[in-house]
C-alpha cells in the first residue's frame, strides 16, 4: 500500500491555516506522518456507511443501493452464514425504462450494494419482477459491508443516504458527441463492473448537490454570513461538476450513455431545525465526509493509469478539499454563535464517526472484503481495493479531522 501521509499533511495544514489555527499544526503533522494507519471504510468508493436518524456519511451502519437502484431486503431462505447470507431475494429499483436485467448483468446496473449495505457476492437467478422492482436470488454479506461505503457528502432522508436510479441515456448529464472507445485491454463483465462503480460515484455527487440546496437554506434559516451561503452554492455547482464526471466515466465504460433518474426524495428535503443540528450535519457530512472525499480521490488519482480518470479525479480531489474546508468554517461559525448546545453536538458527532470507524474496522478483521475485481485493474482504472480504501479513511479520520475539529473546539 502506498503511504498517502504527504496529501495528509498537505490538506491538514491547508485545515489548519484556513481556519486561523497554524500553530496546531506542528504537532498535528506528527501524527499525520506515521502512515496509513488501521482499516476501514469503503471498498472504492470514498466515505463510510451512514448512519439512521441523523445526517450522517460517517456513522452507524444503514447505506444506500447503488446508483442503478436502491437495493431493499426481503425474506431469507437460508440462514446466515456468520460471514453473510446464502441464496437470499435482494430487490432492486430500476431506473425509467430500464428492463430488469439478467443475474449475469444485474451488478453492471444496480452495483453491489443493498440498502442495508450488504455487498452482493454472488448474483444466483432472476429477475423475479416484484410491482416495479426486479428481484434476484443472491448471496450477500452482512449488513455494513465496508465495501458498500457513500461518495462525498451524502443526501439524507428518514437516515439513508438517498441517491437517483440509473437510467440508460445521458440527458445532459454523459458526454456528448464522440466518446472514445471503451477500454479494450478489459473483459465486458469488469468493464462492465467498473462502470457500475463511476455510476455510483456520479450518483451520489449528483445527489450532494440536493445536501448543498438543502444546507444553504439551513444557512439562511440560521442567519449565515454571506461568505458561508456563497462558498455553499459554488459547491453545488461544483457537485454538478463532479457527477457529470462520474457519468462520464461510466458512460466510457458501459460504451453508451448513462444518467440519473428522478431523484424524487429531493422534494421532501429534511432541514435542521436548529444549529445544534446544523453544526452536527456538518461535522459528520462535510468535515469528515468530504476530508475522506478529497484523499481517497488524491489516492484514486494517483494510481490511475489512464488519463481521463486521472483529470477527473484530479478536478475532485480540489473541490473536495474545498468543500471540507466550507464545512469546517460551518462549524467554527456555529460554535462562535450557538454555544455549549453546539459544542455538545459537536462533540457528540465527533464520537460517532470513531465508533463507527472502529465498527467498520471490526467488520473487516472478521470479514476482509474480498475485491471482485484484481487490485491492479482496480488502481489503474481510479478504483481503489476495499482494504486500501479502507486504511485511507481510518488515517484521515484519526490523523486530519478530529485534530482539527478538537483544534476548533478549543479556539472557537
Amino acid at each position: 500500500m502506498k503511504d498517502y501521509s504527504a496529501h495528509r499533511l498537505a490538506l491538514l495544514s491547508g485545515l489548519f491555516g484556513g481556519l486561523g489555527l497554524v500553530s496546531t499544526v506542528a504537532c498535528s503533522s506528527e501524527v499525520a506522518s506515521t502512515g496509513a494507519g488501521g482499516s476501514g471504510g469503503s471498498g472504492s468508493s470514498t466515505t463510510g456507511s451512514t448512519h439512521a436518524a441523523t445526517t450522517s456519511s460517517k456513522s452507524s451502519s444503514t447505506s444506500t443501493g447503488s446508483a442503478g437502484g436502491a437495493g431493499t431486503t426481503s425474506a431469507s431462505t437460508t440462514a446466515s452464514t456468520g460471514t453473510g447470507v446464502a441464496d437470499v431475494q435482494r430487490c432492486f429499483t430500476p431506473g425509467l425504462g430500464v428492463m430488469c436485467p439478467a443475474a449475469a448483468d444485474a451488478a453492471a446496473v444496480f452495483g453491489a450494494c443493498t440498502t442495508a449495505g450488504e455487498h452482493v457476492t454472488a448474483w444466483i437467478s432472476g429477475p423475479v419482477v416484484v410491482g416495479t422492482d426486479c428481484c434476484y436470488q443472491v448471496d450477500a454479506s452482512l449488513p455494513g459491508d465496508p465495501a458498500c461505503g457513500v461518495v462525498g457528502r451524502p443526501f439524507m432522508q428518514a437516515g439513508v443516504a438517498r441517491v437517483a436510479p440509473l437510467r440508460r441515456g445521458g440527458a445532459g448529464w454523459a458526454s456528448h458527441g464522440t466518446r472514445p472507445p471503451a477500454p479494450s485491454e478489459l473483459d465486458e463483465r469488469t468493464r462492465h463492473a467498473i462502470a457500475a462503480e463511476w455510476a455510483r460515484d456520479g450518483a451520489f455527487e449528483h445527489a450532494s448537490v440536493a445536501s448543498f440546496a438543502k444546507l444553504s437554506l439551513e444557512l439562511l434559516a440560521m442567519g449565515a454570513p454571506s461568505e458561508l451561503l456563497e462558498r455553499t452554492h459554488q459547491a453545488a455547482i461544483d457537485e454538478v461538476r463532479h457527477a457529470r464526471l462520474g457519468y462520464e466515466l461510466a458512460s466510457l465504460y458501459f460504451g453508451h450513455d448513462v444518467g440519473p433518474a428522478k431523484l424524487r426524495e429531493a422534494a421532501h428535503a429534511e432541514v435542521a431545525s436548529n444549529l445544534a443540528e446544523l453544526a452536527h450535519a456538518a461535522v459528520l457530512e462535510g468535515c469528515f465526509g468530504e476530508t475522506v472525499a478529497s484523499l481517497m480521490a488524491a489516492a484514486q488519482r494517483d494510481a490511475a493509469s489512464r488519463g481521463r480518470v486521472r483529470d477527473a479525479l484530479e478536478i475532485i480531489t480540489v473541490d473536495e478539499a474545498k468543500h471540507a474546508e466550507l464545512s469546517f468554517e460551518i462549524v467554527r461559525w456555529a460554535l462562535t454563535e450557538g454555544g455549549d448546545d453546539v459544542r455538545s453536538k459537536v462533540a457528540e458527532a465527533i464520537e460517532m464517526a470513531r465508533a463507527d470507524l472502529g465498527r467498520a474496522e471490526q467488520r473487516a478483521r472478521e470479514t476482509p472484503p474480498v475485491d471482485a475485481i484484481a487490485p491492479e485493474t482496480l488502481l489503474a482504472h481510479g478504483r481503489l481495493p476495499a482494504m486500501e480504501a479502507l486504511a485511507i479513511r481510518s488515517a484521515v479520520t484519526h490523523q486530519v479531522v478530529i485534530p482539527a475539529l478538537e483544534a476548533l473546539m478549543r479556539h472557537a
